[in-house]
Protein backbone atom coordinates (compact mmCIF):
# COMPACT_ATOMS: atom_id res chain seq x y z
CA UNK A 1 0.00 0.00 0.00
CA UNK A 2 1.36 3.48 -0.77
CA UNK A 3 0.73 4.87 2.69
CA UNK A 4 2.66 2.49 3.95
CA UNK A 5 5.73 2.79 1.89
CA UNK A 6 5.74 6.67 3.18
CA UNK A 7 5.51 5.53 6.59
CA UNK A 8 8.15 3.36 7.17
CA UNK A 9 12.13 4.06 6.66
CA UNK A 10 13.33 7.48 7.27
CA UNK A 11 14.58 9.95 5.15
CA UNK A 12 18.43 10.13 5.55
CA UNK A 13 20.38 12.81 7.14
CA UNK A 14 17.14 15.88 5.74
CA UNK A 15 13.63 16.16 7.09
CA UNK A 16 10.88 15.91 3.96
CA UNK A 17 7.59 16.41 4.32
CA UNK A 18 5.58 13.97 1.92
CA UNK A 19 2.47 14.60 0.93
CA UNK A 20 -0.72 12.71 -1.08
CA UNK A 21 -2.03 13.25 -3.99
CA UNK A 22 -5.70 12.20 -5.20
CA UNK A 23 -5.59 10.05 -1.58
CA UNK A 24 -8.26 9.15 0.96
CA UNK A 25 -5.10 9.72 3.44
CA UNK A 26 -4.94 12.77 5.23
CA UNK A 27 -2.05 14.89 4.53
CA UNK A 28 -1.10 14.46 8.09
CA UNK A 29 -0.91 10.68 8.19
CA UNK A 30 1.37 10.82 5.31
CA UNK A 31 3.84 13.26 7.60
CA UNK A 32 7.00 11.06 8.13
CA UNK A 33 9.27 13.80 9.41
CA UNK A 34 10.01 17.59 9.33
CA UNK A 35 11.73 20.50 10.82
CA UNK A 36 11.24 24.03 10.25
CA UNK A 37 15.15 24.71 8.78
CA UNK A 38 15.03 22.18 6.22
CA UNK A 39 11.48 20.57 5.23
CA UNK A 40 10.17 20.12 1.39
CA UNK A 41 6.84 19.16 0.80
CA UNK A 42 7.26 16.37 -1.70
CA UNK A 43 4.49 15.68 -4.38
CA UNK A 44 3.24 12.19 -3.93
CA UNK A 45 0.16 10.04 -4.78
CA UNK A 46 -1.52 6.91 -4.02
CA UNK A 47 -0.05 5.01 -6.26
CA UNK A 48 -2.17 1.80 -6.48
CA UNK A 49 -5.00 4.27 -7.76
CA UNK A 50 -2.87 5.49 -10.28
CA UNK A 51 -2.09 2.38 -11.38
CA UNK A 52 -5.33 0.84 -11.00
CA UNK A 53 -6.60 3.88 -12.93
CA UNK A 54 -3.70 4.33 -15.80
CA UNK A 55 -3.73 8.06 -15.36
CA UNK A 56 -0.21 9.27 -17.09
CA UNK A 57 -1.38 12.82 -16.42
CA UNK A 58 -0.57 15.56 -13.73
CA UNK A 59 -4.42 15.52 -12.21
CA UNK A 60 -2.85 12.84 -10.05
CA UNK A 61 -0.77 14.93 -7.98
CA UNK A 62 -2.01 17.34 -5.27
CA UNK A 63 0.26 20.28 -4.12
CA UNK A 64 0.25 23.20 -1.39
CA UNK A 65 -0.68 26.25 -2.57
CA UNK A 66 0.88 28.76 -0.48
CA UNK A 67 -1.24 31.58 -0.34
CA UNK A 68 -4.22 29.78 -0.02
CA UNK A 69 -2.18 27.98 2.70
CA UNK A 70 -3.83 24.29 1.67
CA UNK A 71 -4.04 21.35 -1.01
CA UNK A 72 -5.43 21.93 -3.83
CA UNK A 73 -5.42 18.86 -6.70
CA UNK A 74 -4.05 20.21 -9.79
CA UNK A 75 -7.52 18.70 -11.34
CA UNK A 76 -8.20 21.87 -10.55
CA UNK A 77 -6.80 22.93 -13.68
CA UNK A 78 -8.49 20.16 -15.58
CA UNK A 79 -9.12 22.04 -19.68
CA UNK A 80 -6.57 24.73 -19.02
CA UNK A 81 -3.02 24.42 -20.91
CA UNK A 82 -0.75 24.96 -18.19
CA UNK A 83 2.72 26.17 -17.75
CA UNK A 84 4.82 24.50 -15.01
CA UNK A 85 8.10 26.30 -13.96
CA UNK A 86 10.98 26.17 -11.04
CA UNK A 87 11.18 29.30 -8.93
CA UNK A 88 14.50 29.46 -6.58
CA UNK A 89 13.05 29.90 -3.48
CA UNK A 90 15.93 32.43 -2.42
CA UNK A 91 15.39 34.36 -5.35
CA UNK A 92 17.32 34.70 -8.26
CA UNK A 93 19.55 38.13 -10.41
CA UNK A 94 17.10 36.72 -13.20
CA UNK A 95 14.00 36.68 -10.89
CA UNK A 96 12.05 39.80 -11.70
CA UNK A 97 12.38 40.10 -15.37
CA UNK A 98 11.28 36.58 -15.61
CA UNK A 99 8.35 36.80 -13.36
CA UNK A 100 7.22 39.61 -15.34
CA UNK A 101 7.54 37.71 -18.46
CA UNK A 102 5.35 34.79 -16.95
CA UNK A 103 2.84 37.10 -15.76
CA UNK A 104 2.40 38.75 -19.08
CA UNK A 105 1.70 35.05 -20.71
CA UNK A 106 -0.77 34.17 -17.21
CA UNK A 107 -2.79 36.97 -17.85
CA UNK A 108 -2.30 37.26 -21.58
CA UNK A 109 -4.25 33.67 -22.20
CA UNK A 110 -6.23 33.22 -18.77
CA UNK A 111 -9.23 33.75 -19.87
CA UNK A 112 -9.12 32.68 -23.25
CA UNK A 113 -11.81 30.66 -24.87
CA UNK A 114 -12.71 27.46 -25.17
CA UNK A 115 -9.27 26.19 -23.03
CA UNK A 116 -8.21 28.54 -20.17
CA UNK A 117 -4.40 28.76 -19.30
CA UNK A 118 -2.36 29.05 -15.77
CA UNK A 119 1.15 29.65 -15.18
CA UNK A 120 2.51 27.39 -11.96
CA UNK A 121 5.06 28.07 -10.04
CA UNK A 122 6.98 25.86 -7.91
CA UNK A 123 9.55 26.85 -5.50
CA UNK A 124 12.71 24.58 -5.25
CA UNK A 125 16.14 25.04 -3.08
CA UNK A 126 18.09 27.04 -5.57
CA UNK A 127 21.46 25.32 -4.68
CA UNK A 128 19.71 22.06 -6.63
CA UNK A 129 20.62 24.28 -9.70
CA UNK A 130 23.69 25.78 -9.15
CA UNK A 131 23.21 29.39 -9.45
CA UNK A 132 24.39 32.25 -7.15
CA UNK A 133 23.38 35.29 -7.96
CA UNK A 134 20.53 36.93 -5.13
CA UNK A 135 17.41 38.58 -5.13
CA UNK A 136 14.28 39.75 -2.91
CA UNK A 137 13.85 36.08 -1.71
CA UNK A 138 10.44 34.37 -1.63
CA UNK A 139 8.61 37.43 -0.25
CA UNK A 140 9.30 39.43 -3.02
CA UNK A 141 8.11 36.32 -5.24
CA UNK A 142 5.06 36.02 -3.60
CA UNK A 143 4.99 40.15 -3.97
CA UNK A 144 5.17 40.07 -7.38
CA UNK A 145 4.08 36.95 -9.38
CA UNK A 146 0.48 37.24 -10.45
CA UNK A 147 0.07 33.01 -10.72
CA UNK A 148 -0.59 30.31 -8.63
CA UNK A 149 2.85 29.45 -6.24
CA UNK A 150 3.26 25.80 -4.67
CA UNK A 151 5.79 25.31 -2.10
CA UNK A 152 9.05 24.12 -2.21
CA UNK A 153 9.52 20.49 -3.74
CA UNK A 154 13.04 18.70 -5.02
CA UNK A 155 13.40 18.80 -8.41
CA UNK A 156 16.23 16.19 -9.47
CA UNK A 157 14.64 13.43 -6.10
CA UNK A 158 17.08 10.46 -6.44
CA UNK A 159 13.94 9.06 -4.90
CA UNK A 160 14.59 5.31 -4.52
CA UNK A 161 17.55 5.89 -2.70
CA UNK A 162 16.43 8.44 -0.26
CA UNK A 163 12.51 7.49 0.15
CA UNK A 164 13.10 3.99 0.39
CA UNK A 165 10.57 3.64 -2.44
CA UNK A 166 10.74 0.40 -4.65
CA UNK A 167 11.56 0.69 -8.13
CA UNK A 168 8.15 0.87 -9.62
CA UNK A 169 6.96 3.75 -7.30
CA UNK A 170 9.56 5.78 -8.50
CA UNK A 171 7.42 8.27 -10.10
CA UNK A 172 5.88 9.13 -6.74
CA UNK A 173 6.80 13.03 -7.54
CA UNK A 174 4.80 15.99 -9.80
CA UNK A 175 8.94 16.34 -10.89
CA UNK A 176 10.30 12.91 -11.35
CA UNK A 177 7.06 12.66 -13.93
CA UNK A 178 7.51 15.78 -15.71
CA UNK A 179 11.16 14.41 -16.18
CA UNK A 180 10.27 11.14 -17.79
CA UNK A 181 7.49 12.23 -20.25
CA UNK A 182 10.01 15.29 -21.42
CA UNK A 183 12.88 12.87 -21.34
CA UNK A 184 15.28 15.64 -20.55
CA UNK A 185 17.10 13.86 -17.83
CA UNK A 186 17.96 16.25 -14.50
CA UNK A 187 16.62 19.76 -14.47
CA UNK A 188 19.73 22.01 -14.13
CA UNK A 189 18.26 25.68 -14.47
CA UNK A 190 16.20 27.72 -13.01
CA UNK A 191 12.88 29.03 -14.61
CA UNK A 192 12.42 25.64 -16.88
CA UNK A 193 9.18 25.79 -18.24
CA UNK A 194 6.99 22.67 -19.02
CA UNK A 195 4.30 22.94 -21.18
CA UNK A 196 1.16 20.71 -20.34
CA UNK A 197 -1.85 20.79 -22.89
CA UNK A 198 -5.72 20.72 -21.39
CA UNK A 199 -5.90 17.00 -21.22
CA UNK A 200 -3.26 17.25 -18.16
CA UNK A 201 -0.52 15.96 -20.44
CA UNK A 202 2.90 17.31 -20.91
CA UNK A 203 4.53 18.31 -24.04
CA UNK A 204 7.94 16.36 -24.79
CA UNK A 205 9.82 19.66 -24.77
CA UNK A 206 11.34 21.87 -22.05
CA UNK A 207 11.26 25.44 -22.69
CA UNK A 208 14.54 27.21 -21.06
CA UNK A 209 15.22 30.77 -19.14
CA UNK A 210 14.21 33.41 -21.37
CA UNK A 211 16.98 35.44 -22.45
CA UNK A 212 18.04 38.84 -20.38
CA UNK A 213 17.75 41.61 -22.93
CA UNK A 214 19.93 44.73 -23.08
CA UNK A 215 18.06 48.03 -23.07
CA UNK A 216 18.63 48.63 -26.61
CA UNK A 217 16.64 45.49 -27.29
CA UNK A 218 13.95 46.08 -25.08
CA UNK A 219 13.21 49.48 -26.47
CA UNK A 220 13.31 47.69 -30.02
CA UNK A 221 10.51 44.92 -28.56
CA UNK A 222 8.28 47.64 -26.74
CA UNK A 223 4.41 46.81 -27.76
CA UNK A 224 5.34 43.69 -29.93
CA UNK A 225 4.46 41.58 -27.28
CA UNK A 226 0.69 39.67 -27.47
CA UNK A 227 0.74 41.83 -30.90
CA UNK A 228 2.59 39.85 -33.32
CA UNK A 229 5.73 38.37 -32.09
CA UNK A 230 8.13 36.44 -33.85
CA UNK A 231 7.68 38.48 -37.37
CA UNK A 232 11.62 37.84 -37.78
CA UNK A 233 13.98 35.32 -38.01
CA UNK A 234 15.47 36.48 -34.80
CA UNK A 235 12.48 36.47 -33.42
CA UNK A 236 11.18 32.86 -34.34
CA UNK A 237 15.05 31.36 -32.59
CA UNK A 238 13.81 33.75 -29.41
CA UNK A 239 12.68 30.97 -26.52
CA UNK A 240 10.07 33.44 -25.41
CA UNK A 241 7.93 33.52 -29.07
CA UNK A 242 8.60 29.93 -29.44
CA UNK A 243 6.99 29.27 -26.12
CA UNK A 244 4.58 31.53 -26.97
CA UNK A 245 3.51 30.38 -30.38
CA UNK A 246 3.27 26.92 -28.44
CA UNK A 247 0.97 28.32 -25.79
CA UNK A 248 -1.55 29.82 -28.56
CA UNK A 249 -1.42 27.15 -30.83
CA UNK A 250 -2.94 24.53 -27.53
CA UNK A 251 -5.57 27.29 -26.43
CA UNK A 252 -7.13 27.64 -29.77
Amino acid sequence: MASMVFASTPLSTKSFVKLRTNSKYSPSSLIVSSSSRDSYLHLSYNISHAQAGGEKNVYRFEAHDIREKKYISLRKYSGKVLLIVNIPEQGSDDAKSEIKLLNNLHNRYKDNKPKGFAVLGFLYDKKETGKSGYGGGKQEILNTAEFPLFDKVKLNDKHKHIYGINEKERDADLYYFLKEETKGGDITEEFVKILVDWTGVPAKQRYDPFPILDDETKKSETGKSGENPGTTAGQRDDPRFVLEHAIARLVR
